[in-house]
C-alpha cells in the first residue's frame, strides 16, 4: 500500500510531538531561564515606567519564533539560517542606537543590556528551533 504524507505524520506523531515539546517547551524554558539569570546577574531590571505601557509579551513573541522556525528547520526550507539572523535583527533595530530624549548614560547603558540579553536570548531561542526542526524532520523524512 503507498503510503501517503498524512500517513507518515500519523507513523511518527510521538516525535512531530517531541518536535514542538523541545521546540515549544523546552526552548522557552531554558530561553526565559537564561534572559532572567543574565538579568540577575548584571542586575538589570525593567525599567519602572514600563509597567505602564502595554505591550506583547516576550514569551510570546518568542514561542511564535520557535514554531514558525522549527517548521522552516523541519521542512528544509531554504534560507532557514539568513531569516533567522535577520528575524533577530528586525527585533533588534527600533531600539539598536536610539539615544533616548533625557536618556543619562547610565540609563542607556541599562537599556543596552536589556536589548543584549534578549538578543542571546533569542540565539538560545532559535538553537530550540533548530533542534525541533531537525527531530520534525526525521519525522517527516
Amino acid at each position: 500500500m503507498k503510503s501517503t504524507s498524512f500517513n507518515v505524520i500519523i507513523e511518527n506523531i510521538n516525535i512531530i510531538g517531541l518536535a514542538f515539546f523541545v521546540s515549544l517547551v523546552i526552548g522557552g524554558i531554558v530561553t526565559g531561564l537564561y534572559v532572567w539569570i543574565i538579568r540577575k546577574i548584571f542586575k538589570v531590571g525593567k525599567p519602572e515606567d514600563q509597567k505602564r505601557y502595554p505591550r506583547i509579551s516576550p514569551w510570546l513573541n518568542g514561542l511564535v519564533e520557535r514554531l514558525f522556525f522549527t517548521f522552516v528547520c523541519g521542512f528544509d526550507i531554504s534560507g532557514a539560517a539568513s531569516a533567522m539572523i535577520g528575524w533577530i535583527a528586525i527585533k533588534i533595530a527600533s531600539n539598536w542606537q536610539q539615544k533616548k530624549e533625557g536618556e543619562s548614560d547610565l540609563e542607556r547603558r541599562r537599556r543596552l543590556s536589556i536589548i543584549f540579553s534578549s538578543l542571546q536570548g533569542s540565539l538560545i531561542s532559535m538553537i530550540f528551533s533548530i533542534i525541533g526542526g531537525l527531530i520534525l524532520r526525521i519525522a517527516i523524512s
